[in-house]
């Protein structure tokens, strides 16, 4: 299972409120280039309100749920390619549409597989790759 907090990083619309109505989209891809998408649709502030302890959970499964954040309900909709394996995820990107319909100038895309300094930061070899671990 992939455990998703925005406690530290937290989702940037500046055209809404914080009870405006936002689309994130989280797409994972696992090893073998299989890809899974989990759709919220919520108010800015309760997704934003995702954290360490109320963490958004992906586990490769279809289906529809809620999830309760302090700040309010969101619907989510996790739909994977036959194959993906949650177990064997190497990427996790992050896509937004606000409440006026505007998306990201760029999706966010973190590595399940790097390897990262104590300060979030990857780290990358002498040619500018990420060194990963591989289990």
């Amino acid at each position: 299972m992939i455990q998703i907090s925005l406690q530290v990083c937290k989702i940037q619309a500046p055209n809404c409120s914080g009870g405006d109505q936002i689309t994130a989209v989280f797409t994972v891809e696992d090893a073998s280039g299989n890809t899974g998408t989990a759709t919220l649709v919520g108010t800015l502030n309760a997704v934003n309100a995702i954290s360490d302890t109320v963490f958004l959970a992906i586990n490769g499964v279809d289906g529809a749920s809620a999830l309760n954040t302090v700040m309010g309900s969101i619907s989510v909709t996790e739909v994977y390619q036959i194959g993906y394996n949650v177990d064997e995820n190497i990427s996790v990107s992050l896509h937004v549409t606000d409440c006026k319909g505007w998306e990201n100038i760029e999706d966010f895309v973190g590595y399940t597989n790097a390897v990262m300094n104590n300060q979030n930061q990857y780290i990358e070899n002498h040619e500018g790759e990420w060194v990963c671990f591989i289990n």
